[in-house]
């Protein structure tokens, strides 16, 4: 029964007692039914449509002839019978019951990945359920038909379900009607009672306690002290405690326990909450707080502390050997490019740099262009074909064969050009495809005035065809587009037979070859002599709308002369952009490779002139949060220039898209938008990470470059962004009845995080608008700016109301179990959160359905809870890396996030126990957001390594070095290509295991695995950029046995205050002396295996012997 707010209070030792009374008559309910009512917020709604409303403290204040009136909770509710009493137990016939919902009930679970929607207070509608409804006792009681699509277009997924899931319920009234006395809302959980004993100080002594606890849907009936010489040593709770009738339901007894003690003269608050279903399987220790919960009155004397279960994996890492790329290619199943997730095959984008033609080439030599989403307006109509994807398809053999089955070897030029290589056997000859892309005429790069974007580009193919015999054998080519075209061969040259005829290629096989239309299709054969290669040169423009001049120059093209120009091109920019090698040749493979991925990826808008750099060359359009991840990376190695014009897109469209969310405008300050104008407009998804990493990476851009002209001319947009930020934050500044600051104070109103749809308070949406401001602050303080003073103050107590949400919430939040048994905090994703939704708790949900074989990687849960979950508040500082939250989050994402075994789903691919170590510690995808530079920052060094290089080879392509951006299910992946942010990120990562930042200290070498340094070749880096400025080392194995040499050239444009030259040698064997250029040099540390170098410009000779 709904007589007093939310029916939750604060029972310390004094007044759990006094409030007996109150609680007496649902201990004394014959049902014992949970009333749900009890734990959520008494609501109105003014207007029909509203989402919101204003909250009451009892169903007394409600003010007179509310025509809707119900109940909101934080976590949905699964409502099977609804009872509301009106003043003298009257009768009223027009009543009607509401509900709200945008996704309920989702769709059935299936493999291997679904979406899994949620449903948030603000975005949603209300549905009037069908109700059986009765009068009894004076009471309307009022029960479900079942769940059909009359009542909710999306029943058919559950259809039958005689309960509603929602986080909100209503009663339609008429305009005047009696008072409600009561309003009780039941789903089919029932209280049960329940014992508890709470020990605190668990392995203290002369500690000094006080404690008070809370009670969530439940009742708390009495507690009594646990005294130990006289002072208070626990609790004993008399509970009545819901046992949830569905599975996966929020209908659990969470009991916090709000601790303070006093321990050798230092005081600690001890607030934690605990779930009374985990008591089921054994007691609950909390080291980390001193106390443990345990079933019953009496203590459990014997009983361990712990339960014995085994080990945390963070506990077991150091233990093995260093992660190589070698095991975890052994432990983790490979990729397979030729059927991927969605049954596609692998393909890689070839373009000019940064033009809007972009085609693709698939595994076995097919190319195709697609004109879906990319490619605006003016450009739309120079490109004449059906549906949104032109597919040529290039058969060889007597028969077309296509090498559908796959045996086709495919590699990239160098390793690291964009040059594509497809080679097969058929019919006793080899086939070698080599394909490129080059433009018409005119220059290559986009920054030269004499480029212009409407220049034709040109994919230029040849195919080699060698006859490995001893006999002349004869070779059939094949040319035609996949939905056979009408095409005619005319000359060289091949056209649609429409009016006018489109040149859809130009096709030359040796002189002496036979040529014609076969079939539809464009066909050749010749002999190829034994020990002889013929070839054929086949040239595919993009635009449709050639004349005869420009075909003739596409006739005209010299395979080797584009070949070599194309080739020059991308590897002076290469070597010009990557500074560092290492021992892993796949490492340096990749940090080559990415760079044209991102040039190939932007596009040079044709209209304004701005470079969009997107989420991937094909399908994704510009997610600025992971244009930053691009722009840092190229800042990182030091290419800042391309960096600054990348960043100038964002300044210069900032505003022109508003966030969906509960934003105010204007809108004017907002980082988001990549809209020309309407018809160019590149802009994709709305994604609230995009304005905190937006001003975060200008901030940086400026940390990396020191130009301070580039940061005053920025400053404006800057400003209007932290503007916007903090008229933003105004509007959660509230408090509730009771004074105390509500969750989301001092928060971005609820909005967008990711891919997922439900709108919410979000951390890591927070976090990066902080480290924005932050980063900000220190650039205007590096320039003295005026403001710089005030600035920093704003963003430090941002800062505060964001540690702030994230502790309440994360106390308001059952512990979690780790590997060894024990309890730790667990750090919601989000204000008003107390459920994990990536987890057991929607497994069982899902089982609802009937499928039981049935455990999918839930897509969207993931990118909440892992993916942006908590390890951001560490990645970006909002908490040191060193405070304890940092181990907790740690510890969840190993032990219960990213293994299979602890939640009994697919986490990323099931994983399997026997190869923990390769195949967990990382989420579905692993280089975007991963823990490895909480990592490096804690020196954590062989869990940063087997972080870094898990992720790198579960979603590596090796043939092609080339990422994929994710997978669900082992082998078979899923996402566009180039994934080039998520590549980024990687190299990123490598970078900061040779170059780290760590405020004012330099940190070089810190992520190194030992083996390296047994390397003759050792580590290379070549003024790479850095906060402090460029620097140059090298790092290998010394001229004499068990000695290590590093030459360093360190920065000297702003120095940092120390620099430690880290020394993890092989073999884990200790330094045993030093030679700075020649001289003995005794400053170095032992324990953290690192060196401090002497301050002055250098270069350093080093020497270490071990």
């Amino acid at each position: 029964m709904l007589t007093r707010g939310s029916g939750r209070g604060c029972f310390g030792l004094a007044c759990g007692l006094a409030l007996i009374g109150w609680l007496s008559p649902v201990q004394a309910e014959p049902e014992r039914l949970l009333d749900l009512a009890r734990f959520g917020r008494i609501t109105t709604w003014a207007q029909d449509d509203a989402a919101e409303g204003p909250v009451w403290p009892s169903l007394a204040d409600l003010p007179p002839a509310t025509p809707r009136i119900g109940v909101v909770w934080d976590e949905e509710r699964d409502v099977s019978e609804v009872r509301v009493r009106f003043a003298g137990g009257e009768q009223l016939g027009d009543l009607s019951l509401q509900y709200w919902a945008r996704t309920w009930p989702p769709a059935p679970p299936e493999m291997p990945t679904i979406e899994d929607p949620q449903d948030d207070p603000w975005r949603g509608g209300w549905l009037t359920a069908r109700v059986n409804r009765r009068f009894r006792d004076g009471t309307h009681v009022f029960t479900f038909q079942p769940l059909a699509s009359e009542e909710n277009p999306l029943a058919d997924h559950l259809p039958g379900v005689t309960y509603r899931r929602t986080l909100k319920l209503r009663l339609v009234l008429p305009s005047t009607h009696p008072r409600i006395e009561s309003l009780e809302v039941y789903s089919s959980s029932v209280l049960v009672p329940l014992i508890v004993r709470i020990e605190f100080g668990v392995g203290e002594e002369n500690g000094q306690y006080e404690a008070a606890l809370e009670i969530d849907n439940g009742v708390l009936v009495a507690t009594r002290p646990v005294l130990q010489s006289d002072r208070l040593k626990g609790l004993i709770a008399e509970l009545l405690s819901s046992v949830p009738s569905l599975a996966g339901s929020f209908d659990v007894t969470l009991v916090t326990v709000r601790q303070k003690a006093l321990v050798d003269e230092r005081e600690h608050t001890r607030t934690f909450t605990f779930s009374t279903l985990d008591l089921q399987s054994g007691p609950i220790y909390v080291p980390d707080f001193k106390t443990r919960v345990t079933l019953g009155a009496g203590p459990d004397h014997e009983g361990p502390v712990k339960p014995p279960r085994g080990e945390k994996i963070r506990a077991k890492i150091p233990r093995e050997p260093e992660q190589t790329y070698e095991r975890a290619t052994a432990e983790i199943p490979p990729l397979d490019p030729w059927k991927r997730q969605r049954g596609d095959k692998v393909y890689l984008p070839v373009a000019a740099d940064a033009s809007w033609q972009k085609f693709a080439v698939e595994y076995g030599g097919d190319v195709f262009m697609d004109r879906y989403r990319k490619i605006k307006a003016n450009e739309q109509r120079r490109l004449h074909w059906e549906g949104h994807v032109l597919r040529f398809r290039v058969g060889t053999g007597a028969t077309p064969y296509y090498r559908e089955d796959g045996r086709t070897q495919v590699s990239v030029a160098e390793e690291c050009l964009p040059i594509v290589i497809n080679r097969w056997e058929n019919e006793g000859l080899t086939y070698e495809q080599e394909t490129f892309v080059t433009l018409l005429t005119g220059p290559l790069d986009p920054d030269d005035p004499g480029r212009s974007e409407q220049t034709p580009a040109i994919l230029m193919m040849q195919l080699r065809v060698h006859n490995p015999g001893h006999e002349v054998k004869p070779a059939h080519v094949w040319l035609h587009t996949e939905q056979i075209e009408a095409l005619a061969l005319v000359g060289g040259r091949v056209y649609t037979r429409t009016d006018p005829g489109r040149l859809r290629a130009t096709f030359r096989p040796p002189a002496s070859a036979e040529r014609g239309m076969r079939d539809g299709k464009v066909h050749c054969r010749f002999d190829v002599p034994p020990g002889e290669t013929e070839a054929v040169f086949i040239n595919i423009p993009y635009v449709s709308d050639l004349g005869e001049d420009e075909a003739r120059a596409v006739e005209s093209l010299d395979y080797a002369f584009q070949r070599q120009r194309v080739a020059r091109y991308w590897r002076e920019m290469i070597e010009r952009t990557v500074r560092f090698t290492t021992p892993e040749p796949k490492f340096n493979h990749l940090a080559r490779f990415v760079v044209p991925h991102i040039h190939i990826s932007t596009t040079k808008d044709p209209l304004s002139g701005l470079y969009m750099v997107p989420a991937a060359s094909f399908s994704y359009e510009v997610y600025a949060n992971e244009t930053c991840f691009q722009t840092l990376l190229l800042d990182a190695l030091g290419d800042t220039e391309r960096s600054r014009q990348y960043l100038h897109t964002l300044t210069e469209l900032q505003g022109s898209r508003p966030f969906p969310g509960n934003y105010t405008g204007p809108h004017d300050g907002v980082y988001h938008g990549a809209k020309v104008n309407d018809e160019y407009n590149y802009t994709a998804h709305h994604y609230g990470l995009d304005h905190g990493t937006v001003l975060w990476a200008l901030a940086r851009h400026y940390l990396y470059t020191r130009d301070a002209d580039w940061l005053r001319s920025n400053l404006p947009s800057m400003f209007k962004a932290i503007e916007w930020t903090q008229r933003q934050r105004e509007a959660t500044r509230l408090t509730n009845a009771d004074g105390k600051r509500r969750l989301e104070y001092g928060l971005l109103p609820a909005g967008h995080l990711e891919d997922n749809g439900d709108w919410a308070y979000w951390f890591a949406v927070n976090a990066y608008c902080v480290a924005g401001m932050l980063e900000t602050a220190t650039a205007l303080e590096d320039i003295g700016h005026p403001q710089a003073a005030q600035l920093r103050a704003a963003a430090e107590e941002y800062r505060q109301n964001l540690r702030d949400s994230v502790t309440r919430s994360m106390e308001r939040a059952p512990v979690v179990q780790m590997r060894d048994g024990t309890y730790a905090p667990y750090v919601p994703t989000r204000a008003y959160q107390r459920f994990r939704g990536f987890g057991p708790m929607r497994v069982q949900f899902y089982s609802r359905y009937g499928k039981p074989d049935v455990l999918p990687c839930y897509r969207l849960s993931a990118t909440r809870e892992v993916l942006y979950g908590p390890i951001i508040l560490l990645n970006l500082g909002i908490f040191s890396p060193n405070e304890p939250i940092a181990e907790w989050v740690l510890d969840d994402w190993e032990d219960n996030l990213t293994l299979s075994s602890s939640g009994g789903f697919n986490v990323h691919g099931f994983t399997d126990d026997n190869y923990w170590f390769s195949q967990g510690g990382m989420v579905f995808q692993p280089s975007l957001q991963n823990p490895a530079l909480v990592y490096l920052y804690r020196r954590e060094i062989p869990a940063a390594i087997r972080t870094m290089y898990n992720g790198f080879v579960s979603c590596l392509h090796p043939e092609i070095n080339t990422l994929t951006e994710e997978y669900r299910e082992w082998k078979h992946a899923s996402g566009p290509f180039y994934k080039s942010p998520d590549e980024a990120r990687f190299v990123n990562r490598v970078r900061d295991a040779l170059v780290l930042e760590v405020g004012d200290e330099l940190w070089l070498g810190v992520g190194m695995p030992r083996r390296w340094l047994a390397s003759g070749p050792g580590v290379q880096v070549d003024r790479i950029n850095s906060y402090f400025g460029s620097l140059s080392f090298t790092y290998k194995a010394g001229a004499e046995p068990r000695t290590v040499e590093a030459r360093i050239e360190p920065p000297t444009r702003n120095r940092p205050a120390r620099t430690w030259l880290y020394a993890r040698l092989p073999d884990q064997a200790p330094i045993a002396s030093v030679k700075i250029n020649g001289l003995p040099w005794t400053q170095f540390d032992l324990d953290a295996e690192r060196i401090a170098l002497p301050p002055g410009d250098g270069p350093f000779h080093v020497v270490i012997r071990y």
